[in-house]
């Protein structure tokens, strides 16, 4: 609306409107002269663009007039001063009009306005003298009437500034009474009384043409004044209606998101696991959460108005916590505390943690208190879970080893000792149950032993299951005789327990090795060790029985050697301390072989870097659980001989390789050698896994996985040690094995003693009834060689044929022997 009415003003007063956009500030106005604004010296040079016009028009007029009475060089000459005034009047405009507001204020522009009045006005009144003289009377005048209008005419121009007119009006007048006055002619000298008259006739006019172009500007600046009013009215109006408009949207948005936040914090509430409450200032409950109520197992809206410490109380029974949680209440300062309850007709009592803060008004007095409460039950329950699980064997119920090991610590460091004796049990036949009725039957016998140790359990006893069929118990306040018998007594229970799966009956005894808790020994190790020597020791002499540990038996120091011979196999497999060995095994029916036939041997070197005979470290391996790793060494030294397209794979036909009974029941290791046997590049019909009787017999289910498992990839497989056991005969049809290697036991005499050799014919004569070739073992001399190609036994190996040596030497050598002949003795 302001630029409106400016736009108006400035359109009906050219020139004012851009000068009168402003208020003048106290410094402009001292600028101006007195009683004059810079909005009438800015309507003065507004009318000069027209005024300079009309003057420059008149003046070429009376120019033309003159020239035409009397043409002379003084008409040139005031025509140009006329012009030239005229002209530098004109500049003075423009540059007024394109300077800008501030520049438009100074003094200068009013004094250039008055001098260039006075200036056109003294060469108009100079034209008189000049030229009048020389005209008709006509003529005079017209100049007369000319300079009459002109005067007349910049009364408009000139009036806003009444200096610029009067200078203009004087300048002009005065040479005009002057000739008049002077002038020869009575006519001309009539007019010298009208020209006074004439000049305050104009004055007069000048004076009322100001006082209305001041009453105009006057009515300008205050309707800019009011405009500029109204513009900031409307303005803080708008601001006003927009701030209100602000404040309206931003009261919606808050309530809108208090309601919001009420539902969104009612949803928690009604949701949330934990509960919330609130209590007034006698600590009665205001406000709770319908979780609140089912727990303690209150009615809805029941709980309120009573006292919260009186609400729990009546819960249930066994109440505990609760007097520290209503301390703190009374006292009035924070808390977080457990409290616990066992509700009516529950097993499992209720516990829950209730924190909460006091409430304080603005003056800070105690209003009550606001907290929450959360249901810690399942929690607890779950922690004794865990911590049960984490002390007890899942199977048996019974402690587990690690929780074994911590009691038995304890009592080897208390300074308090009481006689205290260690149980060492090992099932025997366990193995036979798990393999013949499976793993469901197995672990039903370890129950059922578990339930016998614990049901003849002292109160202070402490039975535990230590590992697959190995239970410990430790008995306190008992001397080592008295222990011998209880170990008694425990054997002959778990003996008299007959185990029935499936219709069969199974008696199943155990090995007890008796050790007295006794820091003499040492520590924990030594102590278990002593525990497992004893029981390996009760195996030795017959299973089933119960063996007293003395560190001078030497079945225990035997035993203990072999333990450490645990300790050199370890370091050993970690340090590349094993060599593999090769003992040739040749044709005796003179049949041409394909490439080179023997058994790789396993050898181990000690400190000193001698060979140790395998006598020494095996057995004690596979006692002790070893025997798999060094399977699976071997195995993994002796595939890459047998990748298809190297010189030693074309140069072997059958590459033996030994397996103990465990690495048949591990199923990583057969799963491991499967893989292998799927790589198109390994020659696995070179592949031979010798299997020794008794632990095929002992494993039957695990060996005919085993065997069935590998033999759709060509591998072979030779049962060692056949003949030795009873039920050799029974065992042969269900096993697929490719040779039997006769027990050397029967070879090595067969030369002399005919038993013998009416044992290793009847071997090889059912191996040639089920379609298995024989192989004899212990072949020492020539004799028996003799004797071995009469009874038509097809392969020979032993001292006699070849002796053994490291596997790269006999490649090496044999590379260009016939497997077929005999290998001389080195």
């Amino acid at each position: 609306m302001a630029n409106h009415v400016v736009d108006q003003r400035s359109m009906r007063f050219p020139g004012v409107g851009a000068l009168s956009r402003r208020d003048p500030t106290p410094r402009e106005r001292e600028a101006q002269p007195s009683g004059l604004t810079p909005d009438e010296t800015g309507l003065a040079y507004a009318q000069s663009a027209i005024a300079l016009a009309v003057n420059l028009s008149l003046g070429l007029l009376v120019a033309w007039i003159v020239a035409a009475a009397n043409p002379s060089w003084s008409v040139i000459a005031w025509s140009a001063v006329l012009l030239g005034v005229t002209g530098v009047r004109l500049l003075v405009a423009v540059a007024y009009r394109r300077a800008d507001e501030a520049r438009r204020t100074a003094a200068v522009w009013h004094r250039l306005l008055v001098l260039g009045a006075a200036a056109a006005g003294l060469t108009w009144g100079s034209a008189v003298p000049l030229f009048l003289p020389a005209l008709a009377v006509e003529q005079q005048l017209v100049v007369l009437m000319i300079l009459a209008g002109l005067g007349v005419g910049a009364i408009p121009a000139l009036a806003s500034v009444p200096l610029a007119y009067v200078g203009f009006a004087l300048a002009m007048i005065l040479p005009v009474a002057v000739a008049l006055a002077v002038s020869d002619q009575p006519e001309l000298r009539s007019l010298t009384i009208a020209v006074p008259v004439y000049g305050a006739a104009m004055l007069a006019m000048a004076r009322n043409l100001r006082a209305r172009s001041r009453a105009m500007v006057t009515l300008v600046e205050r309707n800019r004044a009011l405009v500029r009013d109204l513009t900031a009215a409307n303005e803080a109006g708008h601001a006003a209606n927009e701030h209100l408009l602000r404040e309206v949207e931003r009261r919606a948005a808050t309530e809108t998101a208090l309601v919001a936040s009420e539902e969104r914090l009612r949803d928690f509430v009604e949701t949330a696991a934990d509960w919330f409450f609130e209590l007034d200032a006698q600590l009665r409950v205001s406000f709770a959460s319908p979780r609140y109520e089912a727990l303690l197992g209150v009615p809805a809206g029941g709980i309120l108005g009573r006292e919260q410490c009186a609400l729990i109380e009546s819960a249930g029974t066994r109440v505990g916590g609760l007097e520290a949680y209503r301390d703190d209440l009374l006292a009035r300062r924070p808390h977080r505390r457990q409290v616990s309850f066992l509700p009516a007709r529950a097993v499992d009592p209720v516990v829950v943690e209730l924190a909460g803060k006091p409430i304080r008004d603005a003056a800070g007095a105690f209003v009550g208190f606001r907290g929450t409460g959360r249901d810690l039950s399942e929690s607890h329950r779950l922690a004794a879970r865990l911590a049960h699980q984490a002390r007890h064997d899942a199977l048996t119920a019974l402690l587990n080893r690690p929780a074994f090991e911590a009691r038995l610590s304890e009592l080897l460091v208390s300074p308090h000792r009481l006689p205290t004796t260690l149980l060492y049990l090992d099932l025997d036949q366990f193995k036979v149950v798990n393999d013949t009725c499976g793993h469901a039957a197995g672990d039903e016998l370890l129950r059922q032993v578990a339930a016998v140790l614990r049901a003849r359990a002292r109160g202070g006893d402490l039975v535990a299951r230590i590992g697959g069929d190995e239970f410990a118990v430790i008995l306190e306040r008992c001397e080592v005789n008295e222990a011998v018998r209880r170990a008694e007594d425990l054997r002959r229970a778990i003996e008299d327990n007959r185990f029935v799966w499936g219709g069969m009956g199974f008696t199943v005894g155990a090995s007890i090795g008796v050790v007295p808790v006794d820091p003499a020994l040492g520590g924990l190790t030594h102590v278990m060790r002593a525990a497992d020597a004893a029981c390996y020791a009760a195996k030795d002499h017959g299973r089933n029985r119960v063996q007293v540990y003395h560190p001078e038996d030497e079945e225990v120091l035997r035993v203990h050697a072999g333990m450490r011979w645990v300790a050199r196999i370890e370091h050993a497999l970690d340090h590349g301390r094993l060599r593999l060995w090769a003992q040739p095994i040749v044709a005796l029916d003179g049949r041409p072989e394909s490439g080179l036939h023997f058994e790789v041997l396993l050898r181990m070197m000690d400190d000193d870097g001698q060979i140790v005979p395998p006598g020494m470290f095996l057995p004690a391996a596979e006692r002790y659980g070893l025997a798999t790793r060094l399977d699976r060494w071997v195995v993994r030294n002796v595939l890459p001989m047998l990748r298809r397209g190297t010189d030693t794979c074309d140069r072997i036909s059958c590459c033996a390789v030994n397996l103990s009974g465990h690495s048949l029941a591990d199923e990583d290791f057969l799963r491991s050698i499967v893989d292998a046997c799927r790589d198109p590049t390994l020659a696995s019909e070179k592949l031979c896994f010798e299997i020794t009787e008794t632990a095929a017999i002992s494993n039957l289910t695990h060996a005919e996985r085993f065997l069935l498992a590998l033999k759709s990839y060509g591998v072979r497989f030779a049962l060692d040690d056949f003949g030795s056991g009873l039920s050799s005969f029974a065992y042969l049809k269900s096993l697929p094995v490719d040779f039997l290697k006769i027990d050397g036991m029967f070879v090595k005499d067969m030369a002399e003693d005919p038993v013998d050799l009416a044992m290793v014919r009847a071997i090889h004569d059912m191996g040639a009834v089920v379609g298995k070739e024989t192989i004899a073992e212990f072949v020492e001399n020539d004799a028996i060689r003799a004797a071995l190609e009469k009874i038509g036994v097809h392969y020979a190996q032993g001292y006699g044929i070849g002796r053994p040596r490291p596997i790269a030497d006999f490649l090496a050598t044999e590379a260009d022997c016939p497997a077929s002949r005999a290998v001389v003795n080195g």
